[in-house]
């Protein structure tokens, strides 16, 4: 799970994302409130039957930057392989032993 990035961590990733993106909106959306003064500007009631893209282009509103996009976590390969080299060191050392053991077992059966 560690190196496919669906540990148990994914979660807490997300909540942190999303939290961030809370924040970016509630930005977003405190400036865009503060650009029109808290109410409905007039070119979109106004032009409640056309298009919003015309509307914007009239009222000179056709550079509007959009609102932030949410970001899924990303997680480096380093990070990753670093908690997969102990899982995978633990396996071949347990291998090891399984076959050690073995062995042993083969070498001292008696056929007779």
């Amino acid at each position: 799970m560690s190196l496919a990035g669906t540990g148990v961590s994914l979660k807490s990733r997300y909540e942190d994302a999303m939290r961030e993106y809370r924040t970016a909106f509630t930005r977003y959306v405190d400036r865009k409130q503060k650009e029109t003064g808290g109410r409905e500007d007039s070119a979109s009631r106004s032009t409640a039957g056309r298009d919003s893209t015309s509307a914007r282009r009239e009222s000179g509103d056709a550079g509007c930057r959009r609102p932030a996009v949410v970001r899924p976590p990303v997680t480096r390969f380093g990070e990753t392989a670093s908690g997969a080299v102990i899982d995978a060191g633990l396996l071949a050392v347990f291998s090891l032993v399984a076959f050690a053991g073995s062995f042993l077992a083969f070498l001292r059966y008696d056929v007779r």
